[in-house]
């Protein structure tokens, strides 16, 4: 049974989450608690003075919590920044950390930037994860738990290897899934465009949907889509052969939410190597791994052509999706690891 307690337990999000929310009823059903979520939508605030605002709103919400602290016991941070810049907030003011709401981070993404604006951003993004403030920080992979362990001056010990899980939106979509023979390659982090622009053969169809390209694109075969998301976004999928995810560098982690997304909807994904990949796509069941080399994206192609692996292919990826990435489990799995702090 769910108690209510004096104190609050809290999710602070960054997009409109529905009101019976999945991760939501992992967390109670393991933790026995109740569960407040805190919206402040900002997830599609992207390009000149949208961005602005989104920056505005990752310090407004934590600054919310702040002047109110008192009344929380535990804060997960669905949105990295809300976490982190109350982090920061709680340490820079010396908050008495029994005063304090424990802080959970989901999932942690470091990407440096460069110059004297990367220095500041390193700094102020240790200040916070590495304060006695912030309990538990999930990462995507067992490489990354290493990589911010050494890169940001975590402990280890605070660090949780947690895969990403999404809702479960395909029955909403189901009369729309079919396969139209086209692929379709999507977001925005850590994308390599340029090597499918210069290697997408011409017999195939493929729709990049993104806000832009790095060049522009003259091949008839591939067609840029913007302004595209949510619904909108997972048509293209659910109607799609397979999703592409090329990916530009290797030690960052990304492309997790896309494959998810393919999985859902039962479509095999073709991704080029990157450290946390292997965590999401099981090779020759839910999809195919590549080398950035056009003989390997060919043959990964020539692989889904064949009518009895694709449909092995789709039969396996949605199995496991449902097996383990559905965003309840993941609920689950983060109330697990609250349970023992």
């Amino acid at each position: 049974m769910v108690k209510r307690m004096k104190t609050k337990n809290a999710i602070l999000v960054d997009y409109d989450t529905p009101s019976d929310w999945d991760f939501q009823k992992g967390l109670e059903e393991t933790t026995g608690c109740f569960w407040d979520v805190m919206k402040c939508v900002s997830n599609q605030d992207h390009g000149g003075l949208r961005s602005c605002i989104r920056y505005f709103k990752y310090f407004f919400l934590p600054l919310k919590v702040f002047f109110n602290r008192h009344r929380y016991k535990t804060i997960v941070a669905w949105q990295q920044f809300f976490g982190i810049i109350l982090a920061v907030y709680l340490r820079l003011f010396h908050v008495n950390v029994n005063k304090a709401p424990a802080i959970c981070i989901m999932e942690l993404i470091y990407l440096p930037k460069k110059g004297v604006i990367g220095k500041f951003y390193r700094r102020f993004v240790a200040y916070g994860v590495r304060s006695q403030y912030v309990r538990a920080i999930f990462v995507f992979s067992g490489s990354e738990k290493e990589k911010y362990a050494n890169e940001l001056g975590i402990e280890a010990s605070k660090i949780f290897v947690l895969q990403l899980g999404i809702d479960d939106e395909s029955t909403k979509l189901k009369t729309e899934v079919c396969d139209e023979g086209f692929y379709v390659a999507a977001g925005r982090s850590n994308r390599d465009y340029l090597f499918l622009i210069d290697n997408w053969p011409d017999s195939k169809k493929l729709y990049i949907i993104t806000e832009s390209l790095p060049a522009s694109v003259d091949e008839k075969s591939i067609e840029l889509v913007t302004n595209c998301y949510n619904d909108d976004y997972l048509r293209y999928v659910a109607k799609c052969h397979a999703v592409i995810v090329p990916l530009e560098n290797e030690a960052i982690s990304s492309g997790q939410l896309v494959i998810l997304q393919a999985m859902m909807l039962g479509k095999p994904v073709i991704a080029s190597e990157n450290m946390s990949i292997r965590d999401y796509i099981a090779p020759g069941k839910t999809g195919l791994i590549i080398k950035k080399k056009k003989e390997e994206l060919l043959k990964a192609i020539s692989e889904l052509d064949n009518s009895e692996n694709y449909m092995k292919y789709t039969k396996y990826a949605r199995q496991k999706f449902e097996q383990g990435f559905s965003v309840e489990i993941m609920g689950q799995k983060v109330g697990r690891v609250i349970n023992g702090l």
